[in-house]
């Protein structure tokens, strides 16, 4: 099953990230300077070993700013989207703009 939490702000988020499995959030405007990169990065560090993380966010200007979190390993299409991240351990991130999820 997946879980899907709707959080009133950015702490709330960071909180209630521990145990990543399975689960899908829905993160509002970025408010106290931490942007959403930030939160991505917070998350992969959480993650367990193997995960795979779907970034999905409406502005292509966030999409381009969260490439830094791939280091040398950008994704290609051979691995549909997914790259290893530069955080956490062995994690697949994957970065779209909805029109593309």
């Amino acid at each position: 099953s997946i879980s899907v939490e709707v959080l009133a702000s950015i702490n709330d988020i960071l909180e209630s990230s521990m145990g990543l499995e399975n689960r899908i959030f829905l993160v509002p405007s970025a408010d106290g300077g931490q942007g959403h990169r930030d939160i991505l990065q917070h998350l992969l560090v959480q993650a367990k070993c193997g995960s795979s993380i779907h970034f999905i966010h409406s502005s292509l200007e966030t999409l381009l700013e969260t490439k830094l979190l791939f280091g040398d390993n950008r994704p290609t299409s051979q691995d549909d989207g997914y790259g290893i991240s530069a955080f956490g351990s062995q994690v697949s991130l994957k970065l779209s703009l909805p029109t593309w999820a």
